[in-house]
């Protein structure tokens, strides 16, 4: 720590955010005050303000950090898979990451939030639902894109089939907070993937 002198030159930012970024998935927004991001950081609420500006806008920094690491993320991203084949993968390796030990019972940290903050009430809030809605178009996308291929049939609601696979998804992050392990997870969404006839033996 250190006084009114600002930050020393080996405060580093990206550090910094990787640490509230942690604090606020383990504590949740609300419980992480100015003080206590600062003091896990080693700096004063002078600095803090002087690297960040407000707790609101380390928030935003921290969690679009988190989202360049969820296993969800392969969905926006090019891919050599069949839709439902990428589906498949990428729910198998959620409940891999979700369930194995190092991080049971943490949950999604947007999801965290969502249940902590209550979607639209702030604008941290609403940050969170627009992930997660957001979510949704994207599934939506591939869904089509599925639907063109001839992997579904073209009758399917791929509107309905994506809010179903996203609720899914946020269900999964949940229940993982209950440490079920990995199998169990992975049940479940196996169950909800065959059931939607996206599942793929790989």
């Amino acid at each position: 720590m250190w006084g009114g002198m600002g930050r020393p030159k080996s405060f580093n930012q990206d550090e910094a955010v990787e640490i509230a970024l942690n604090k606020f998935w383990e504590l949740g927004y609300g419980a992480c005050s100015v003080n206590t991001l600062s003091e896990a950081m080693g700096i004063t609420r002078s600095s803090f303000y002087n690297a960040f500006g407000t707790r609101e806008a380390l928030f935003a920094r921290a969690i679009d950090r988190y989202l360049e690491m969820v296993p969800t993320r392969a969905l926006d991203l090019p891919s050599e898979y069949d839709v439902p084949t990428l589906l498949t993968e990428t729910l198998r390796e959620v409940c891999r990451t979700r369930g194995e030990a190092s991080t049971a019972g943490k949950g999604c940290a947007v999801v965290n939030s969502i249940v902590e903050l209550g979607g639209f009430q702030d604008p941290v809030g609403r940050k969170m639902a627009g992930l997660i809605l957001g979510a949704v178009e994207q599934i939506e996308m591939l869904l089509d894109q599925a639907k063109a291929d001839g992997d579904l049939h073209e009758d399917a609601d791929t509107r309905a089939m994506a809010l179903t696979l996203q609720t899914m998804i946020v269900g999964l992050n949940v229940m993982c907070k209950l440490k079920p392990g990995k199998d169990m997870l992975w049940s479940i969404a196996q169950t909800n993937l065959e059931a939607l006839g996206l599942f793929r033996e790989v």
